[in-house]
């Protein structure tokens, strides 16, 4: 028989037979992030919904370094500095990649080849034209 484990997180009640969801829904609710269990439904209904959920925390804890905790505190951080004025780019000059300007002009060359090879596809179409009428008047001259 499966052990249910029961937890509080914010006013909602969880009950569940996975310690590792519990845990992270301890974790979740210990960030503050406990209002995504408000219209948590009872254990035995949407549970592939549930599940599903979880499956998309922990794909998201495993992520980011440091696990959504880290995330979670991280952006917090960033919004009170925003909030503040500061600027976490301040003193860095933008500037562009060398791999960047190398794939803009790769592009610029393929673009470049293929622009070649159709005009010399459209040439060759056209001197066969030019021979194959002076081939004709010629002959039509010798005859």
């Amino acid at each position: 028989m499966a052990v249910v484990e029961v937890i509080r997180v914010g006013s909602v009640i969880l009950k569940h037979n996975s310690s590792f969801m519990i845990e992270l829904a301890k974790m979740l609710s210990a960030e503050g992030q406990s209002h995504l269990f408000v219209h948590w439904p009872e254990q035995g209904v949407d549970d592939e919904e549930k599940k599903s959920f979880f499956d998309q925390v922990t794909r998201l804890n495993s992520s980011y370094l440091g696990g959504l905790a880290s995330y979670i505190r991280n952006a917090r951080n960033l919004l009170a500095d925003s909030k503040a004025g500061k600027n976490p780019f301040n003193g860095f000059t933008p500037s562009v990649s060398e791999s960047i300007k190398f794939v803009l002009q790769f592009v610029f060359l393929v673009h470049f080849c293929q622009k070649l090879v159709f005009n010399f596809t459209s040439f060759c179409f056209l001197m066969r034209k030019i021979c194959t009428m002076v081939t004709v008047a010629w002959w039509g001259t010798h005859l």
